[in-house]
């Protein structure tokens, strides 16, 4: 598989997990506002509930629409922060609405950091050029890298 590819593969993976969350946390503004502040701040909660899905929503289409390496560092400092956030809500022992969980009654576990691991590589992937990429090479890492970020997504639950 060529490198291309393997950049725009990564890409569509982490603009469908990142479209899927923030699909999940526009259905549960009142959670993810209650998450948010139980998590981060009571203040910035009313500010972050709104804007944090639609941020993941820019990225995600970022990913896809705009071939430089500036979406997929984005994805990657997204991350980051989600990571750090997490790490604090595993100390904390609650719950995180991570990624479309639905798990509101078990805390987060080293689970969630693995997955954020796994999207981590693939904006890590997503930062090169997917300019020249095959579509058959493309489908194949479409279909192999969302088998796992579909796992490790799915196993943090």
């Amino acid at each position: 598989m060529s490198d291309a590819a393997l950049a725009l593969a990564a890409r569509i993976v982490l603009a469908v997990v990142l479209a899927s969350s923030a699909i999940a946390k526009a259905r549960s503004r009142a959670a993810v506002r209650e998450q948010i502040a139980s998590l981060v701040s009571e203040r910035a909660a009313p500010l972050l509930a709104p804007l944090l899905p639609a941020v993941e929503l820019l990225v995600a289409v970022g990913l896809v629409a705009w071939w430089s390496a500036v979406p997929g560092i984005v994805a990657a400092v997204l991350l980051v922060l989600f990571t750090i956030v997490l790490v604090r809500a595993e100390a904390r022992r609650v719950p995180c609405l991570c990624f479309g969980s639905s798990k509101l009654d078990t805390p987060v576990g080293p689970s969630g950091v693995i997955r954020n691991g796994v999207l981590g590589a693939l904006a890590v992937f997503s930062i090169g050029s997917p300019s020249g990429a095959h579509a058959g090479d493309t489908l194949l890492g479409v279909a192999v890298l969302g088998v796992i970020a579909a796992f490790s997504v799915r196993a943090a639950r």
